[in-house]
Formats: structure tokens, C-alpha cells, sequence
């Protein structure tokens, strides 16, 4: 067991993934330093996680734009690892002068750890077969690896199956992860995938200790967590190299970060919107999915913003943040430049006859959200717990308050009909072999606004 944790490219992954979280960590107690005092330890590695992630893709973004990645290599990683280590030392010896951590989060911390063994020692050793996996992500980044002139091969009509249209985050630091080991390795990087997994168990974790600590024991809330992960659709896209997982928890975690902000939002100096923004921009990095979602999130930051604060007070404090929308505004201009299709450019307006196809998609959509096979009992419950919840905090006169979060969910189901409208392929093909995919970047969405709801109820 032991050589195999040692074994140099498993060592290398585990190091890369600290490196991530470190800068995540690092990035939030140096700007975010209030945010970081408001969460639970559970909460603090989750967003550390997501803004390491956030502020590394800008970064390697950049190295790639100005053809700089040659450089990256085992050495130079290891000395910046060093270097923002020295940095974390400092700034956590401040953070935990001022904040105490649990003694019970450290020990739930380590024990799920060891519970979640089983899945890292899997991910770093099954192979890796999954067709999106093989002819997208993994493929892009290969090419990235092996020659930085991106350009033949996404004009390529050899290479029409690779989705060429998507953007380029995940493959971009799949390539950074061969180049720290000057080598393809599609086993051991598969690790990183499988953080995304274990960091949306702390999310949920650490809300149900910031929610309900108080009204039950750690234990339990630590057993619904597990519950809620351990379905087998959730097991099997944690680490096979598929991204729809790891984009549900990027819309998980910046859903949450809506929450929060409604919670809060009667401060004007709020930072939420800042990390909402800078999520945003980072998501849509991952895959084209993201648009809709961040369209209707933005258009609900400025909402709120009207009708609290004004437009001109939101443009004021936040302007700087839409920066971080540069790199898919790069690769929107550099794709329709090249000539680089996606099926989705010249079917924006659906036919009158495919309207037809509304009443299929949504008997697919309810057998698939009712298949207890994939997801236990867990969507049939949180269902129940939103109906139920939600009918009393209507009658309370609450539900005003919860409608942001409604509003992005339904948006976002709302536009997959809508692609399955307009797509040119077979829509029922399309449908049967999506279907399951895009089920994994909503349904940690429901559970999260089955718990607010919850919560909220009993708030009242």
C-alpha cells in the first residue's frame, strides 16, 4: 500500500492536488479573509478547492494564450509549491489566531478521508475507457502536451467527434499535470477528478453542520452527507473522466455562493458577488452548458442590485470581476475566427414541428429523475422535502426569498429542452446517450435547495 501511495506519479498527482488547494486557501484568507471567518472547516476546503481552481485556470489560461507552457516542468513546480506553502504557513498562523477549528471537524475530517480510500486508490488505478474522456478532454490535452499550436487540430475533420467548439480549461491543466511528469499519465490524474467528488461531500457536510448542528448530532449529518453521495451515477462519473460531475459541483458551489449572498445581501460591501463573478468566468472555461446558467445568474445579480442597491453601485464595486470573463470571450473569438463549428451556431430558432419533441423530452427527464437505480431514493425525497417545504414558506410569505435560487435551477433544466429543440442530430440518439450526463449537473442543485428549504422552515 504504502509503495504504491509512493509511487512517484501517484505522489506527483496528490502533490498537484494540494498545490491547487493551497492556492485556493491562500487566495481567500489574503482577499476573502471575512468569507473565510463566516465557514465552518468543511466549507473553508470546499471553496478553497473551487477558487484554487479558479485562480489556477486563469493563470494557466495565460501561460497558454502567450505560448509560455514549455517552460512548466517538475522543478519549477515543486519550487512554487514551496513557495506558496511558506505563504499558507503564515497566513493560516494569522487565520487560526483569530478563529478556533473544531477538534470534531478535524476527526470527521480524517475519518472521511479513510472512508473515501477506497475511491481515490480506484481512481488511480482503473483505466481510463469512457468515450467523452478519451475523445474530448483527455484528447485536447494531449495535443496541448504534444504541440501548442492548437489550430490544425481543431480544424481537423479528422477530429469533428472531439467536440472541437468546447473550451479548453479541463484539458489545459490535464496538460499542465503531463508536463510536471514529461509524461502522459491518464491514470493517476484521474485523481484530481475524484477531489471535485470528496470536495462536494464537504460542501454539503459543512452546510449541514452550519444549518442543523444545533438540532442534531454530527454523526447524523455526516451520514446524510454520505447518503446524498454515494449513489451509483455520482461513484461512476467521479473519476472516469467525463467533467459533467465536476461541473455540477462548479454550479453547486456557485449556487451556494447565491445563497449566501441573499442571506447577506443588506450589505452593501458584500464580497459574494465578487466570488460569484469570478466562479462564473472560470465555468464557463469548462463547457458550453455554463451559458445559460451564467446568463441567468447574472441577470439575477443585477436584479438584486436594482431594486437594493442600483445599477450604478453594482458596476462601481464590481466592474474589475467581469474580467474574469476574458478568457471564454477569447476563445469565443478565436473559434469563430478559425472557423471552428459547434452544432449549436446556426440552430439557434427551433422548427414549429419540434415542438413536438417537448412531450418526449419531458417523459425522459421524469423516468430518469425517478430512477431509483441511479439515484436511490435521494431525488424522490429531496422532490418531496422542496413540494412540502415550499408550499409553507409560500404560505409564510418566504418563498420571495428563495426565488433566485428557483429561477437559475429551472433555467438551467429549461435549456436543455431547449438544446434538445434545436439540435441537429437524432434528438431522441441525442437524448439516450446525454441524458444521465446532464442529470449530474442539476441534481446537487435539488438536494442543496431541498436543504435550504428545510432550513429555512425551521429558521422561521
Amino acid at each position: 500500500m504504502l509503495n504504491f501511495i509512493l509511487h512517484q506519479n501517484n505522489l506527483i498527482v496528490f502533490l498537484f492536488v494540494v498545490f491547487i488547494q493551497i492556492i485556493g486557501i491562500n487566495f481567500l484568507l489574503f482577499f476573502f479573509k471575512e468569507f473565510s471567518k463566516k465557514n465552518n472547516l468543511f466549507l473553508n476546503l470546499s471553496y478553497s478547492w473551487f477558487f484554487g481552481n479558479v485562480v489556477f485556470s486563469f493563470l494557466v489560461f495565460f501561460i497558454f494564450i502567450f505560448k509560455k507552457m514549455n517552460f512548466l516542468n517538475l522543478n519549477i513546480f515543486l519550487g512554487i509549491l514551496v513557495l506558496i506553502s511558506i505563504c499558507f504557513i503564515f497566513l493560516f498562523i494569522d487565520y487560526i489566531k483569530k478563529i478556533k477549528i473544531k477538534k470534531t471537524n478535524l476527526a470527521y475530517l480524517v475519518f472521511t478521508l479513510i472512508f473515501f480510500t477506497p475511491l481515490i486508490i480506484e481512481s488511480l488505478t482503473s483505466f481510463l475507457i469512457a468515450w467523452d474522456a478519451l475523445a474530448i478532454w483527455f484528447l485536447k490535452a494531449k495535443v496541448l502536451y504534444f504541440n501548442q499550436n492548437l489550430l490544425s487540430f481543431l480544424k481537423s475533420e479528422n477530429f469533428y467527434y472531439s467536440s472541437q467548439a468546447y473550451p479548453l480549461g479541463i484539458p489545459l491543466i490535464i496538460n499542465i499535470y503531463y508536463r510536471i511528469v514529461n509524461q502522459v499519465n491518464d491514470q493517476a490524474i484521474q485523481f484530481y477528478f475524484v477531489w471535485f467528488f470528496i470536495n462536494m461531500f464537504f460542501l454539503f457536510f459543512g452546510f449541514l453542520i452550519n444549518f442543523f448542528e444545533k438540532n442534531f448530532s454530527k454523526f447524523l449529518l455526516f451520514l446524510i452527507s454520505i447518503t446524498l453521495m454515494i449513489s451509483t451515477a455520482f461513484i461512476i462519473y467521479s473519476h472516469n473522466g467525463y467533467i459533467d460531475f465536476q461541473l455540477g459541483y462548479i454550479f453547486l458551489v456557485i449556487f451556494s455562493l447565491f445563497y449566501l449572498f441573499i442571506e447577506n445581501k443588506k450589505e452593501i460591501s458584500s464580497f459574494y458577488p465578487k466570488l460569484i463573478l469570478l466562479g462564473l468566468g472560470y465555468s464557463l472555461m469548462i463547457k458550453n452548458e455554463v451559458v445559460p446558467f451564467s446568463l441567468i445568474s447574472i441577470f439575477i445579480l443585477l436584479t438584486i442590485f436594482k431594486l437594493n442597491f442600483g445599477f450604478l453601485n453594482f458596476f462601481r464595486k464590481y466592474f474589475l470581476y467581469f474580467l474574469s470573463f476574458l478568457p471564454f470571450l477569447y476563445w469565443e473569438v478565436y473559434r469563430r475566427v478559425n472557423l471552428i463549428p459547434s452544432f449549436l451556431d446556426s440552430n439557434l430558432i427551433p422548427k414549429k414541428e419540434n415542438l413536438l419533441r417537448l412531450k418526449v423530452v419531458f417523459n425522459y427527464f421524469i423516468l430518469e429523475y425517478f430512477n431509483t437505480e441511479k439515484y436511490g431514493l435521494n431525488l424522490i425525497i429531496a422532490f418531496f422535502l422542496i413540494i412540502f417545504f415550499g408550499t409553507i414558506l409560500f404560505y409564510r410569505k418566504k418563498i420571495l426569498k428563495m426565488m433566485p435560487l428557483l429561477l437559475i435551477l429551472l433555467f438551467q433544466i429549461f435549456s436543455y429542452f431547449y438544446v434538445f429543440l434545436v439540435t441537429p442530430f437524432p434528438y431522441i440518439v441525442h437524448l439516450e446517450s446525454s441524458l444521465e450526463r446532464i442529470f449530474l449537473h442539476f441534481i446537487p442543485l435539488i438536494y442543496f435547495l431541498a436543504i435550504v428549504f428545510v432550513f429555512e422552515e425551521r429558521k422561521n
